[in-house]
């Protein structure tokens, strides 16, 4: 007895009213296979999706030959086809196919349709496809190769399974950080206290000696005197900066430097002022240092220095500057010949110890002026103006 449908290999029986029906040629479903490179792996996907296609033209055909194949829904009106064994068969298999390549959900699609049987294959292919179970291409879900899409959230570098790390909290870690702060300064005040008590109070380090340097005419005891430091005290307990005033404040001292030599001696540099020249005032004479201070008289007889024969001699006037600043350019066998110094307002004269002058001018290109002058002194002359290097002139 036939069944109702096709079935490949089968014959039909003929319709009861003689007509002859054109059966349509067994032919393969697909062309998969022939177009596949040998040694190739057949694609799943393409061999169902076309297996299944042949299925739907298969129908076609028999439904405009008029075949029982197809029938008319009563409730919609239209046709609907309907699924012999091979299209049930063909659904079930391709139902499995793309449920065996959809999303991982624990076990295996293809392991579920095994187990759950045809009945439950169809049912997922509805869901996936149609309302008929047809899990067609292009429908419902979208596939993603023969064995499935595996999404996995990327790992840290560096960080452990299972052992995920947790931010620290803001006021956590201010906490900790106001903490070490806190400890730090307890540390180092302790330590403080403690390097002070055991220099101040346990007697290991007092002032047993006071070194004096750099003297040449200043005597050594008034800076003692000046310094005033005490022996057996401390020697964390003296005051170096009221040391170093009160010794500058002596005549002749040009800069002091007071330093502790652990650990029972305080030091004590003096750089003592140097005499340049010789200023005559109704105090006396007096010397004068190379900033323009007149700071100590003279000793009798003074020594042989150039003497300043103007008025108003101090650190910060012109006259003054510009004499020093000449008195400085000259060498030393010219510097030896100079007896006195004028000037009118920044004009220099210079006045040599056999009688004769030399008219300078402004300090400026000094090098120049000594270089000409070498040379003009040895002509027989009473004044030398070297205030222009270029035009220099004799005059008798």
């Amino acid at each position: 007895m036939a069944r109702e449908g096709h079935v490949r290999g089968s014959r039909r029986a003929p319709p009861k009213d003689g007509t002859r029906v054109s059966r349509p040629s067994a032919r393969r479903p697909t062309s998969a296979g022939r177009t596949r490179k040998r040694g190739a792996e057949p694609d799943v996907d393409a061999a169902a999706v076309s297996w299944e296609g042949a299925g739907h033209r298969r129908a076609t055909r028999l439904r405009k030959a008029g075949e029982p194949d197809a029938r008319r829904s009563p409730a919609s009106g239209r046709t609907e086809r309907v699924r012999t064994a091979v299209d049930r068969t063909a659904a079930d298999r391709t139902a499995a196919d793309r449920a065996s390549t959809s999303w991982p959900t624990g076990r295996t699609a293809r392991g579920r349709a095994a187990a759950d049987g045809p009945g439950a294959s169809r049912a997922r292919g509805a869901v996936a496809g149609n309302a008929d179970g047809d899990a067609r291409p292009g429908r419902g879900r979208r596939w993603f190769g023969s064995r499935g899409l595996r999404l996995r959230r990327p790992r840290r570098a560096g960080a452990q399974p299972g052992l995920p790390r947790r931010p620290v909290p803001v006021h956590i870690h201010r906490r900790r950080l106001a903490a070490g702060l806190a400890a730090a300064t307890v540390l180092l005040v302790g330590v403080g206290v403690g390097t002070w008590l055991l220099l101040s109070v346990s007697g290991l380090a007092n002032v047993e000696d006071v070194t004096v340097t750099g003297l040449s005419t200043v005597p050594e005891q008034s800076v003692r005197d000046a310094a005033a430091v005490t022996a057996g005290g401390p020697l964390i307990a003296v005051d170096t900066a009221g040391i170093a005033r009160r010794v500058a404040a002596l005549e002749g001292v040009a800069s002091v430097y007071v330093r502790r030599a652990w650990p029972h001696t305080v030091e004590v540099n003096v750089t003592e002022r140097v005499p340049v020249a010789l200023w005559q005032n109704l105090q006396g004479m007096f010397e004068v240092d190379g900033t323009g201070l007149a700071y100590r008289r003279a000793p009798e007889p003074p020594p042989a220095l150039p003497r300043l024969v103007f008025t108003g001699v101090a650190p910060q006037d012109p006259s003054t500057a510009a004499a020093l600043a000449v008195l400085h350019a000259l060498t030393d066998p010219l510097r030896a010949q100079v007896a006195t110094v004028d000037v009118a307002g920044t004009k220099v004269t210079l006045g040599l110890s056999d009688g004769r002058s030399v008219r300078w001018g402004d300090p400026d290109r000094s090098p120049d002026k000594i270089a000409v002058l070498g040379a003009l002194l040895g002509q027989p002359g009473s004044v030398y103006d070297v205030s222009s290097p270029d035009l220099p002139t004799v005059r008798p």
